[in-house]
């Protein structure tokens, strides 16, 4: 469809042009867009600054400098893995989030459901996180198995998108709760709703099921 490429097109480079390149005095407007366009494609997945570099043959300060001025934008939002160790938090790999949905679809043709639930929620839970807290971070987690999202408010709690039939596959989240003594999380699912409590090494840990539309709703 011609016409939303252009209309695609044409408001991508009003948000660039009006607001980053002029805003953080871009030197290579060219090599943002194309960047831009990169990270729509591997939104909710995970990187690393090198592997961006190489592929967008580009200087891998100038990336790492970019992905600052799009994420100080709200285009994209980083999250880092959680660790309490803080260099080890900067050395692995980070993951990403593009801002705005509908925008991701149109720049990749993506019809991806789960992925576009998991973009979603995460903006949801970013949005309700900076509401509440100005610093606030959000983290993913990864020790053979992945837990999407980490919160730190008053609890810890993390947060799984199984958008299947069958969503009770939380391995990774039992992993966390194990590790870091977590009593309580979230799995954001199609269409179930349930609430199990899993016995972990003698600790009781409560799993909400949740479909993805009454989570937003709701939280």
């Amino acid at each position: 469809m011609q016409w939303r490429k252009i209309l695609v097109d044409d408001y991508l480079s009003l948000i660039l042009f009006k607001d980053i390149v002029h805003t953080f005095k871009i030197k290579d407007p060219a090599l943002l867009e194309k960047l831009v366009r990169e990270t729509a494609k591997f939104s909710t997945q995970r990187f690393s600054y090198v592997s961006l570099s190489n592929r967008m043959e580009a200087n891998r300060e100038t990336i790492k400098l970019y992905i600052y001025y799009l994420s100080a934008s709200m285009l994209v939002f980083i999250s880092d893995v959680y660790s309490k160790n803080k260099k080890a938090r900067e050395r692995a790999e980070k993951k990403i989030y593009f801002w705005e949905e509908g925008m991701r679809r149109a720049l990749t043709l993506d019809e991806d459901e789960a992925m576009s639930v998991e973009n979603i929620t995460a903006w949801h839970l970013i949005k309700e996180g900076f509401s509440k807290k100005v610093f606030f971070e959000s983290f993913y987690w990864k020790n053979g198995y992945e837990v999407d999202f980490v919160l730190e408010t008053d609890i810890l709690l993390p947060v799984e998108v199984k958008y299947r039939e069958k969503p009770y596959e939380i391995k990774g989240m039992l992993d966390f709760a194990d590790k870091f003594s977590v009593k309580r999380g979230i799995v954001v699912t199609k269409d179930t709703i349930d609430e199990k409590t899993f016995d972990i090494n003698g600790k009781k840990v409560k799993i909400l099921f949740i479909p993805a539309w009454l989570f937003l709703l709701a939280i």
